[in-house]
């Protein structure tokens, strides 16, 4: 539960820690050292976000494979970033594409 560090504004950022912020810094911590798995509640995300955010996710996916090709940054693999279709990305020679 990420209320601690929520205010009005969002996040607080520069401000000396709360005792409940260094709860769940430290909870966050034990989580990712050990099963890696976490449910994040109250961290400033609304509803309306979210779906901006699939339904802008559809209407990109939607889009055609040409279209995706000519206007999106193509993938730079220096930094992890941008886009790459379906079947261009191999994380083993050996194998296939990776289709996910």
């Amino acid at each position: 539960d990420f209320t601690p560090y929520m205010v009005n504004e969002g996040a607080v950022i520069g401000d000396p820690m709360t005792p409940a912020q260094v709860a769940v810094t430290k909870q966050l911590h034990e989580v990712n050292a050990g099963t890696g798995f976490a449910y994040l509640s109250n961290i400033g995300i609304t509803s309306e976000d979210l779906e901006g955010w699939f339904a802008a996710s559809k209407e990109l996916f939607a889009l055609p494979q040409e279209a995706k090709s000519q206007t999106l940054q193509q993938i730079r693999p220096e930094t992890n970033t941008g886009y790459s279709h379906v079947g261009q990305e191999k994380l083993n020679r050996r194998r296939g594409a990776d289709m996910k």
